[in-house]
């Protein structure tokens, strides 16, 4: 999924998106109430490309969804350049991550640029390529992003790409009631090669404390049913 705000949006001093106190729960069938996200409060820098990682089922795409407008959370609040977000208004061209094939990628993401966002809200998007036509995108949407500085916020299952693209990953706990784990600033040199990134010793060394965070949240997913 690609979502993109629009270029219109009022701008504020100060974060691109501010999502403060975030809490999401629905109603089960039984009449219990599952807790998706709790307490989750993080700031997105103008320009900057921030990744989100975490456990299968711990609330990322809720999250962004929750960023994105398309949900409106029953607790907590979101602003966008300063302001509340009202449901689909100022979003354009959703795509499914489930797409196969690069050349629908690249639709997708030049698609998304061309309306001229001010934000990228990305949801796997690179998923379902080979590893090569994968490395390929990641090194192309890096071009677009160096040119550009737009704000993007991008999910993903793989803790390597979400170091060798943002300049923060953020690392979700396990659910029920995920919150933030942890925030980690890459200060990695730009312009980055994907796969040449993932050589360097700075690179290795900021995975290995990354996944020592990460590491835990996916163990106990694993162990604890949803």
């Amino acid at each position: 999924m690609i979502v993109g705000t629009s270029q219109h949006t009022a701008a504020a001093a100060g974060a691109a998106v501010e999502l403060d106190d975030i809490a999401v729960a629905f109603a089960t069938p039984s009449g219990a109430v599952h807790t998706v996200l709790r307490d989750v409060s993080l700031a997105v820098a103008e320009g900057s490309f921030t990744a989100i990682v975490g456990p299968s089922g711990c609330g990322k795409t809720t999250l962004l969804n929750v960023a994105a407008g398309l949900f409106a959370p029953p607790g907590g609040e979101v602003r966008v350049f300063g302001e509340a977000l009202g449901g689909l208004a100022g979003f354009e061209d959703r795509f499914p991550y489930q797409l196969s094939g690069g050349m629908k990628k690249r639709v997708a993401i030049a698609q998304s640029w061309i309306v001229d966002p001010r934000i990228l809200l990305m949801d796997e998007p690179f998923g379902a390529l080979d590893v090569q036509t994968r490395q390929n995108m990641e090194n192309e949407l890096l071009g677009l992003w160096q040119e550009t500085r737009k704000t993007v916020l991008f999910i993903t299952h793989d803790l390597e790409e979400a170091i060798a693209l943002a300049d923060q990953v953020v690392v979700m706990s396990a659910g029920p009631a995920a919150r933030i784990k942890g925030r980690y600033a890459v200060n990695l040199p730009r312009p980055r090669d994907v796969a040449e990134i993932r050589l360097n010793a700075d690179f290795v060394a900021l995975y290995s404390r990354i996944w020592d965070d990460l590491r835990d949240e996916v163990k106990r997913s694993q162990e604890s049913p949803q």
